[in-house]
């Protein structure tokens, strides 16, 4: 880690290098104060350390940093008997303050305490990037008209805040595109918060989404926020929204007219600042002919409409969708150069995929996991594909084996690399009693494992 001091001493710039973590390699930095700070625009600092005596000027530069820079931890070394001081510095942005003079243990529980919250930070910013990086309009696969038409509607959505309703069926990638709405669109630094109807009970979901005061319900004393308040400023993305009972789509429905919200219990109102993007696999039309759905909530949340094409409407997106999962899930199993076979994908473009896109990555999935060659075949796919298209039999007595043109026979290739990975499971990976069942060297075993890119 970069760490700088500001203003401490010889001796107190001992402490803190005698202080840092023994694991890692860390430079410390002695400077006059923070304009020195930056100027560097080689690295920046991943903990800055002040030491002065002034307490103004030690304020001034808890308050300059802590405005320049907020993810980096500040520590303040602050006069024992100014409480206020250290309220103040604080307030301002110091993370840790250590009285003077500062004993070792201090020093040291300040130091760990600040290289954990750098290290929250720094992890942080790389799933944000990530994210960032996944949800960007030019990631998503689409080669086809219908999804073109769909990405033209998306960089409408992310120019403005219009409520979004996201329609299509199980599996078409509705979360996924709700979340490059929000990550391309004008709340990109504000929180992404979902909420899956359909995966919270009736009585329940009301206290998701308004929270409830403490004491309105028996042993449950504290008060909990719902999660439009937690939202604030972001994004609430409402999946299945169809699935919510009509009690609640009364208060849904003056939420998003009044932008208030009221906790159950409560008689206080909140306001909410929230882009409410939803979905549904259901034609809420049709719910609201049978009574089934508001009629006023139904126009407001169809604002702006994005209809997703179900996965068989748009085959010719199928081949890079496959290629995408297979390059994602043969990284994470260690089988770099894993293909997928012209039989596969013929099977491929012959199946309906009705569990869509999801279906799709989850075939891979599994695919990469049990394959024993360097290209997926038509027996590596799930049993219910090769039935669905008449490639398997009735039973699953074939053990997942092809029963289309194919020989049903396994090779011995096959046989060799399936016998590895039964004995590993057996001996949960300990890959010499592995090779004691197999009654082999445990040489040959590791040539063997690196052979047939058995992840260990």
């Amino acid at each position: 880690m970069n760490i700088f001091v500001i203003g401490a001493e010889q001796s107190v710039q001992e402490q803190i290098a005698a202080a840092l973590p023994a694991k890692g390699r860390h430079e410390l930095h002695v400077i006059k104060d923070g304009i020195k700070l930056f100027e560097r625009t080689d690295r920046p600092p991943d903990i800055v350390i002040i030491d002065l005596d002034n307490p103004e000027a030690l304020l001034s530069e808890v308050t300059q940093i802590g405005a320049r820079l907020p993810d980096v931890p500040i520590i303040a070394f602050i006069t024992e008997s100014e409480d206020e001081m250290t309220q103040s510095a604080a307030s301002v942005g110091a993370l840790v303050c250590v009285a003077r003079p500062p004993k070792n243990c201090q020093v040291v529980t300040a130091i760990n305490a600040a290289v954990r919250v750098r290290t929250l930070h720094l992890q942080l910013r790389h799933v944000q990037e990530s994210i960032a990086q996944q949800t960007q309009l030019s990631q998503i696969i689409a080669r086809s008209g219908s999804m073109h038409t769909v990405i033209h509607l998306i960089e409408k959505a992310c120019k403005n805040e219009i409520n979004v309703l996201l329609e299509g069926e199980e599996g078409t990638g509705k979360e996924h595109l709700a979340r490059a709405i929000h990550f391309n669109g004008t709340r990109a630094a504000g929180p992404f918060l979902m909420l899956n109807c359909e995966a919270i009970p009736e009585h329940l979901l009301e206290h998701e989404l308004f929270g409830y005061e403490g004491g309105v319900f028996e042993g449950l004393e504290v008060s909990k926020p719902g999660i439009f308040e937690l939202a604030e400023g972001g994004t609430l993305f409402i999946d299945e929204i169809g699935s919510i009972p009509m009690t609640v789509q009364a208060r849904l429905y003056r939420a998003m007219q009044t932008r208030l919200a009221r906790r159950v219990g409560s008689e206080e109102d909140i306001p909410i600042n929230v882009r409410i993007i939803s979905s549904t696999s259901h034609n809420l039309r049709t719910l609201c002919t049978a009574g089934l759905f508001r009629e006023d909530l139904y126009f407001r949340l169809t604002s702006f409409p994005i209809k997703i094409p179900p996965l068989r409407e748009r085959m010719v997106d199928l081949p890079p969708l496959a290629e995408f999962f297979l390059r994602k899930h043969a990284e994470s199993e260690g089988r770099p150069g894993l293909g997928i076979s012209k039989e596969t994908f013929h099977v491929f473009r012959k199946y309906d995929w009705p569990g869509n896109v999801r279906e799709l990555e989850h075939c891979i999935q599994r695919a990469v996991v049990v394959a024993e060659s360097m290209e997926i075949q038509p027996g590596d796919l799930p049993h219910s594909i090769l039935l669905a298209m008449g490639l398997a039999a009735q039973t699953t007595d074939t053990g997942g084996l092809w029963q289309g043109n194919a020989s049903p026979v396994p090779t011995m290739e096959q046989l060799k690399a399936r016998g590895i990975r039964l004995a590993l499971e057996a001996t949960g990976g300990n890959i010499r009693e592995a090779s004691r069942l197999l009654d082999i060297g445990r040489t040959t075993m590791y040539k063997l494992i690196e052979k047939y890119h058995i992840k260990v």
